[in-house]
């Protein structure tokens, strides 16, 4: 379950959640996937090869149908997956949709990993809309003490790095026996060091003795 669609990745969240998804179908296991968007509409169900996906729709923009669609709606899909089959194991991205399940106690005991990207108040912080007010404030905390009782439930909690695995126990107080570090990848059969590097260097105006890295992400501080 997640709180971003994976269909169409366009963050780094959304394409670990990707290659995760059709990673675990391409190796022969079954996969129930519930997954939140933005806006308004009817649950999208989308079914393939090893694969069901149930698509809700929440508006961040309006608190009080953002909070009804959460907290209803997960738990309506579940039930409807739970009639075509059974699950073995409970993998989590991002707190919302996770939290609401728990809330209403509707998984079952069954082994649970939470996949930790980054925090999710100080993704909200950083996020073009945020303004310093008390209202931002009490967002932020709502989504820190979300994400607390997401982590705190979760047998297991991923993280892609040795930093936030340190951020996770800084902000949440887990025990880090409970963390597993599981490296970000890259599909070498998609990136792979170009030819003419040389030449590339030379348009661009860079020391052709020097290494040079480039990083794309998100333009915040």
């Amino acid at each position: 379950m997640s709180d971003v669609p994976f269909k169409n990745p366009a963050s780094g969240s959304e394409r670990v959640l990707h290659h995760q998804v059709y990673g675990l179908v391409e190796r022969g296991i079954d996969v129930m996937a519930i997954t939140r968007d933005s806006g308004t509409g009817p649950t999208e169900y989308t079914y393939g090869k090893g694969l069901c996906e149930a698509t809700y729709h929440a508006n961040p923009v309006n608190p009080v149908s953002f909070l009804r669609s959460v907290l209803v709606k997960p738990r309506k899909i579940l039930r409807q997956l739970e009639s075509i089959r059974d699950y073995s194991a409970i993998l989590s991205h991002q707190p919302f949709s996770y939290a609401a399940l728990l809330l209403r106690r509707a998984l079952k005991a069954k082994p649970s990993i939470y996949v930790f990207h980054s925090p999710s108040h100080e993704e909200y912080q950083l996020s073009s809309e945020y303004v310093e007010n008390f209202k931002n404030y009490l967002f932020s905390q709502i989504r820190r003490i979300v994400e607390n009782f997401c982590v705190k439930k979760a047998g297991k909690v991923i993280v892609l790095s040795h930093y936030m695995a340190s951020k996770v126990q800084e902000i949440h107080n887990i025990d880090s026996k409970k963390i597993r570090i599981n490296p970000g990848g890259v599909d070498i059969k998609k990136f792979y060091p170009g030819e003419g590097r040389g030449q590339i260097k030379e348009e661009l105006s860079l020391p052709p003795e020097h290494i040079h890295l480039l990083t794309i992400r998100n333009d915040v501080v």
